[in-house]
């Protein structure tokens, strides 16, 4: 390394889990080059498809559709091998994130080499021992060092950079008067040199794609539109909606299930306007049924919110109908639509896939709280997907899990957490 133009490279990965030597793989990483004092030169960010379920997302924020069209790891390893060699690697709790890099250079078989590094976790209580927490955001904020988003990769790299010029600053004067008082470390990589991977410039950011729902809802507009506005046979609203209900309980709508209910519509003669209502219908037999309790929990309003997006319900018709709702006890109509795939789960077989979102008086409820609510309703846990499988609990339907790849292939019913929850006739939060 060139000691005299000495550069720093800010790492930060936001990973499905804890466990980088496990099951646990990266789903983002930020890496931003520095110069000598602890400018930005070059910024590279991308999600990455772990090829397997996303892990929390409630922590980074990051869900699975927004990673199937990423990148895996060995399509990016050259693009961050070029931004670390030759460099000195900045995180903070700096053996999280090389651990990481580490265990998915080995896994493409080209294992790091040797790392000289810089922890801020570390370096903060060396600068100031008055600090009350080492933790990113608490630092940001005693040092009042923007972080917009936190557990975003980028928004974390840009702090921990704005952390590492703060402590520049702080250790004589800077890195060009006294280079040797830094802390440098050493991550004992099991390769001997770079691996020489060519760059593919593949990058993949959050926001860049569109959302399932946004999809959906262009789907399920053009599916109106291809209808007629005045018909002569007789309406079938019943068995447009018992489809509706199928298609919608993982929240998701293709282009194939659009292509399913535009021709049930069309065989059964029903207008646009017949279709629109059905929908309002649909949307208002959901809104009754969370609101039985008098309670709409901030989860119930997400999935109610995420409804309404795809069947093109505007938001004051929904505000309208919560409002109406919470008036009055929803009719026995509304009900049966809304229960309608609640009935016969006796000896049904059900499966879990992903971290549970929902809450229960104020705590998270974890798959073993689902499981046995399940089981309590007659049905049978089931922890593999066979084609004999009725229902595949997905948190994220997106989920890219082995469970959820079979069930796909097998053609399993994936319903979404809130749908299931519904059908246990549980409000949760």
């Amino acid at each position: 390394m060139n000691e005299e133009a000495l550069h720093f490279t800010v790492v930060d990965l936001e990973t499905t889990g804890l466990f980088s030597r496990g099951t646990d793989r990266v789903v983002e990483i930020a890496a931003l080059k520095l110069d000598s004092e602890g400018n930005i030169l070059d910024e590279y960010c991308t999600l990455v498809n772990p090829g397997r379920d996303i892990g929390p997302t409630r922590i980074h924020g990051i869900e699975a559709w927004e990673v199937k069209e990423a990148p895996m790891f060995p399509d990016i390893l050259g693009d961050v091998a070029f931004r670390l060699c030759d460099t000195i690697a900045v995180a903070h709790n700096a053996m999280f994130d090389l651990g990481f890099l580490s265990a998915e250079f080995e896994r493409a078989g080209n294992p790091l080499p040797e790392i000289r590094y810089l922890c801020t976790l570390q370096m903060a209580g060396e600068v100031d021992a008055a600090i009350p927490s080492r933790k990113l955001d608490a630092l940001c904020e005693y040092f009042e060092i923007p972080l917009p988003r936190a557990h975003s990769a980028v928004d974390d790299a840009r702090a921990t950079a704005g952390l590492l010029r703060t402590f520049l600053r702080a250790i004589n004067g800077g890195i060009r008067r006294n280079r040797q008082a830094l802390p440098f470390r050493v991550f004992a990589g099991a390769g001997t040199a770079w691996p020489a991977q060519k760059l593919t410039g593949r990058m993949c950011a959050r926001g860049q794609q569109r959302s399932p729902t946004e999809l959906g809802a262009d789907f399920i507009s053009r599916l109106v539109e291809r209808l007629p506005h005045s018909s002569v046979a007789p309406g079938h609203v019943q068995e447009y909606l018992s489809l509706l209900d199928e298609v919608m309980e993982d929240r998701r709508v293709t282009a194939d299930e659009s292509e399913k209910l535009f021709e049930v519509a069309a065989g059964f003669g029903l207008t646009r306007e017949q279709v629109a209502s059905a929908h309002s219908e649909y949307l208002h037999s959901l809104v009754s049924t969370a609101l039985k309790d008098q309670v709409l929990s901030e989860f119930e309003l997400r999935d109610l919110e995420a409804v309404s997006r795809l069947l093109s319900v505007s938001d004051d018709v929904m505000q309208s109908m919560i409002e109406a709702a919470r008036s009055q006890r929803p009719n026995s109509q509304s009900e049966a639509v809304a229960s309608a795939t609640a009935d016969n789960l006796q000896g049904r077989l059900i499966c879990f896939t992903g971290d549970l979102t929902a809450c229960l008086g104020g705590k998270p409820i974890d798959r073993e709280f689902a499981e046995r609510t399940a089981s309590d309703r007659g049905m049978i846990i089931k922890t593999g997907v066979s084609r004999k499988l009725d229902f595949l609990v997905a948190a994220d339907p997106d989920s890219n899990s082995g469970k959820a790849r079979k069930a796909r292939e097998y053609g399993t019913r994936i319903i979404s957490e809130a749908q299931f929850w519904r059908m246990m006739g549980v409000q949760v939060e």
